[in-house]
C-alpha cells in the first residue's frame, strides 16, 4: 500500500463558506483512508489575523509529524515587514498558501509580489500554493511568481483550466499541482502525461472536500502503480523532505 500524503487540508470555522471545519473530523478522516500525513492549516491565519492563525497551526501540529504545519499570509495586510516571513522555515512551516479569491486580491497584485521577493531571498525557499478559480489567474501568476526559485504548487485547478495549468506549467518546470478538484475522469491522467507523474501531489480539501473521492478518482484514472505512489504520497515526501 502506498503512502498517502495529504498536502491540501485545513481546519476552523469558514463563514464565506458556510462552513466550520473540525480537526476531529480532518483526524477521522484521515485515518478511516490511511492518510499517513497531511499538510493542514488554521483558518483564523486567510482570512483574520495571519499571525494568531499560524501560531495556532503550529501548536495544533506540534512535532509528530503527522500534521505538518502550513503558513498562510494575506497580502492585503503586508506593510512591508520581513520578519514574520523569513522566520517561518525555522519555525517548522513547510509550505505558505494563498487564498486570493477568499481574499480578495487579483494574482499580478503588488504586495503578493513583494512577499514572494522576500520569500525568495530565503534561504532554500519555501513552497508556496495558491489558489486558482478562474481563468487567466494561472497566467497571471506565471508572471508574478517567474523568478521564484521554491516550488509553486497550483491548488482547486477545475478541469475546465486544465489547458491552462498545462500551458503555464510547461514554461515553469519547477511548478506543481494538487489533485483536490481534479475529479472529471481523465483530469489527474492528462496532468501525467503532459507535464510528468512527479510533478503532480494528492491533495483533498478536507474536512472540507472528500478525500474517498480524490482516492477513487486515482484509482480510476488509469495510471501505473508506480505513478500511482508518486502521486499519492512519494512527490509530497520529496518536496517536503519528510
Amino acid at each position: 500500500m502506498h503512502q498517502i500524503i495529504d498536502i491540501n487540508t485545513l481546519f476552523g470555522s469558514l463563514p464565506t463558506l458556510n462552513a466550520d471545519l473540525s480537526l476531529d473530523d480532518l483526524q477521522t478522516l484521515m485515518e478511516k483512508h490511511n492518510v499517513s500525513r497531511a499538510c493542514t492549516l488554521s483558518t483564523v491565519g486567510i482570512l483574520m489575523d495571519t499571525g494568531v492563525g499560524n501560531a495556532q497551526t503550529r501548536v495544533t501540529c506540534g512535532d509528530e509529524g503527522v500534521l505538518i504545519p502550513v503558513a498562510t499570509c494575506n497580502p492585503n495586510s503586508y506593510y512591508g515587514d520581513p520578519a514574520p516571513l523569513t522566520s517561518l522555515r525555522e519555525s517548522g512551516f513547510k509550505i505558505v498558501r494563498f487564498f486570493p479569491d477568499l481574499q480578495h486580491w487579483p494574482a499580478d497584485y503588488a504586495p503578493f509580489a513583494d512577499i514572494l521577493a522576500v520569500l525568495n531571498d530565503c534561504p532554500n525557499p519555501l513552497p508556496v500554493m495558491v489558489d486558482i478559480l478562474t481563468p487567466g489567474q494561472m497566467t497571471r501568476l506565471s508572471k508574478v511568481a517567474s523568478t521564484y526559485k521554491g516550488t509553486v504548487i497550483l491548488a482547486h485547478v477545475t478541469p475546465a483550466l486544465l489547458a491552462e495549468a498545462a500551458a503555464v506549467m510547461r514554461h515553469h518546470a519547477g511548478w506543481m499541482i494538487e489533485t483536490s478538484y481534479l475529479l472529471a475522469p481523465g483530469s489527474i491522467g492528462y496532468l501525467a502525461s503532459v507535464v510528468g507523474d512527479e510533478r503532480v501531489v494528492f491533495g483533498s480539501g478536507a474536512p472540507l472536500r472528500s478525500i474517498a473521492g480524490t482516492l477513487q478518482t486515482l484509482q480510476y484514472s488509469g495510471l501505473s502503480d508506480d505513478s500511482l505512489g508518486r502521486i499519492q504520497g512519494g512527490n509530497a515526501a520529496r518536496l517536503l523532505s519528510l
